[in-house]
């Protein structure tokens, strides 16, 4: 039993990891914050915001099915994601004022991230997940998205010093699609470490 977690929460952070597989928050992880610490923390606040997308959409779209009304489950979803966004906002600004100065700056990119809005609605619509094992794949999915995060800020922060030695025409945006695509072909390595 422990074994058959441990494999899906692994599969979920390497392999089917919803930035490199589904290409689901490219946007956020490709344009991550320059400074590691920064980039752990938004991706720490990216984990419970879809921890708790996830788990609040799955209460409710237990009430969709039986009201016949699944077809409300994406305007449900990003409802639910402007709350818990809006409730993690306040929580940030009475603990500490860098911490809220962050989740201020990045508070739209993570309201429009695809990745959320993928992962609420990925785990809470699937029939054959219980409640817990879709909590745990939307905490591993968020750690993988985090994990990119801070692989990103890294290659981000390589980037801006290496500028002056790149050819002009991929300076920038160019020049970071190659890498990350690099990145996704490694994170295509681990498929048959598992299975």
């Amino acid at each position: 039993m422990i074994e058959a977690v441990l494999t899906a929460f692994i599969a979920a952070v390497f392999i089917e990891n919803v930035v490199t597989v589904r290409m689901l928050g490219t946007d956020l992880a490709l344009y991550s914050p320059a400074k590691p610490r920064a980039a752990f923390t938004l991706g720490l606040i990216m984990m419970v915001l879809s921890v708790l997308t996830a788990a609040s959409a799955y209460a409710v779209n237990l009430l969709w099915v039986r009201l016949d009304l699944t077809v409300l489950n994406l305007l449900t979803t990003l409802v639910l994601t402007i709350l818990w966004l809006s409730l993690i906002r306040l929580l940030c600004g009475r603990l500490s004022p860098g911490l809220s100065a962050l989740v201020q700056t990045w508070s739209p990119s993570l309201l429009v991230s695809s990745a959320v809005l993928g992962i609420g609605l990925i785990y809470s619509q699937s029939q054959t997940l219980s409640f817990g094992a879709a909590l745990g794949q939307a905490a591993a999915s968020g750690l993988g998205f985090m994990l990119l995060m801070l692989i990103y800020s890294g290659l981000n922060e390589r980037m801006e010093q290496a500028r002056a030695s790149q050819p002009r025409a991929l300076r920038g945006l160019p020049s970071l699609l190659i890498a990350a695509g690099l990145i996704c072909l490694a994170f295509m390595g681990f498929n048959g470490m598992i299975f």
